[in-house]
């Protein structure tokens, strides 16, 4: 696991004592990463993105929901210590926010409700990502 002090439930992990408007989750490589320096056939990389939409809105836990904007920072784990660049995967992280949607955890992936998803490097482990939810501060000013 890539970290200790999360609670598994079910492919989620989130912490044991959420603070407010605080989720990490958990989702583990369904498939082939997708990198922007890729030039993939049109029906494997929709099958690629349909694998982490999926594994993404499986992820998420019964209940959970913001109302509110949120700022996300994905934390890429790979099996491997190779270099790579975690900003590449960006395709990757799109199909997980949009399964984060089809869930209901995100009203939408708009710049009115989500701000990131900023991409860092996580480790050497279980290959998928970690998602960190956090109450986005940027989104202060009243939207016309």
């Amino acid at each position: 696991m890539p970290s200790d002090s999360l609670q598994v439930t079910g492919t989620a992990q989130r912490l044991s004592e959420p603070a407010d408007d605080l989720l990490r989750l958990f989702v583990p490589k369904p498939t082939d990463w997708l990198n922007s320096n890729q030039r993939l056939h049109r029906m494997v990389k929709a099958n690629r993105v349909k694998a982490w939409r999926v594994a993404a809105a499986e992820a998420v836990p019964p209940g959970w929901a913001f109302d509110h904007p949120v700022r996300i920072v994905a934390h890429i784990w790979k099996d491997r210590a190779g270099r790579y660049d975690p900003n590449n995967l960006n395709t990757t992280t799109k199909a997980c926010v949009d399964g984060f949607v089809d869930a209901g955890l995100l009203v939408d992936d708009d710049w009115r409700h989500v701000e990131g998803p900023d991409h860092r490097h996580g480790g050497k482990g279980e290959p998928g990502i970690i998602f960190l939810f956090t109450k986005s501060l940027c989104f202060t000013v009243t939207m016309q």
